[in-house]
């Protein structure tokens, strides 16, 4: 197995047709994906930036970095069709923010599916949208096992962050109280997301992607 995760400067245009992306974010990282839209070529950034805001444009306005999935060129393939699909079928944007994904899922077609969650964070997104491969990044019943108390804690402290980001807009207030109900749930960090897809051994625990994903953190600089 793999633990060694490469993080590629976005000036290294990639040549694999979908790669996961990272940068800065609000608090701590953020992670999207990077694929190959069209046969010209086209490359484009999916991504849940914020509340009813997913974005699916050519460019980015801060400084990303990426990192090749750790998969086999069927499974790659797969990924990439399964990152076309969402973002046609989500054209209007309108994924709502939340922390805690529950059962969503993306159906076959490619329509999320919330059930009994609220939304998803920009971490749990990219990785419905693996699920929605067949390709399962994380195991993610470790992070509720695993975490030590230290980590817990920056984890709420970092949830309350985000429900107060929310708060500052008018059009996200209302989401702002649903979501301050789940502090305190599992949180998976977009930079341990965007670790673990460049790992093998899928899908990960904890205690093996938690060092890398700090190691993709400290790369963003």
């Amino acid at each position: 197995m793999t633990d060694a995760v490469i993080v590629r400067p976005a000036s290294d245009i990639p040549a694999e047709d979908v790669v996961v992306f990272v940068m800065k974010g609000a608090v701590g990282a953020h992670v999207g994906m990077l694929y190959r839209a069209d046969a010209a070529g086209e490359r484009r950034y999916l991504h849940l930036a914020w509340h009813h805001r997913l974005q699916n444009e050519p460019t980015l306005s801060s400084k990303s970095w990426w990192i090749v999935p750790c998969l086999d060129d069927f499974e790659l393939a797969d990924l990439r069709t399964s990152a076309r699909l969402i973002a046609r079928r989500h054209q209007d944007g309108l994924v709502p923010y939340s922390f805690r994904p529950a059962a969503a899922h993306f159906d076959r077609d490619g329509t999320l599916r919330l059930n009994d969650s609220i939304g998803l964070t920009c971490a749990t997104f990219v990785l419905l949208v693996f699920a929605h491969a067949g390709i399962h990044l994380l195991d993610s019943a470790t992070w509720d096992t695993d975490r030590p108390l230290e980590r817990r804690q920056e984890d709420d402290a970092a949830q309350r962050e985000l429900v107060a980001y929310l708060r500052k807009n008018p059009e996200s207030r209302s989401q702002a109280d649903l979501v301050e109900q789940e502090i305190g749930c599992m949180r998976i960090r977009a930079e341990e997301v965007a670790a673990a897809s460049g790992m093998s051994g899928l899908p990960v625990p904890f205690a093996r992607v938690e060092p890398q994903g700090r190691m993709v953190l400290t790369a963003l600089g």
